[in-house]
């Protein structure tokens, strides 16, 4: 019985997948660190993946829009000084 249940979740869950794309239009811009990790989540490998993968990682601090990438290089700014 329990073995149905989880079953029919993994399917209803496939399915929610399949049918309902991505609507976001505006993505928030990542900043990578020197090890070419997402600077907000430095130790997920996938995430630096998917953000050089779907475009929304870089390296010019300037442009950078995660607001936990900017308190992070803000922080590290005035650490350094």
């Amino acid at each position: 019985m329990a073995a149905v249940r989880i079953m029919l979740y993994v399917m209803s869950l496939k399915r929610i997948d399949e049918t309902m794309p991505d609507r976001r239009t505006k993505r928030d811009l990542h900043a990578l660190n020197e090890d070419g990790m997402v600077l907000c989540n430095p130790r997920d490998r996938e995430a630096a993946h998917r953000a050089e993968m779907e475009n929304i990682a870089t390296r010019d601090f300037k442009s950078v829009t995660c607001r936990k990438c900017q308190d992070l290089m803000t922080k590290e700014m005035r650490r350094g000084d």
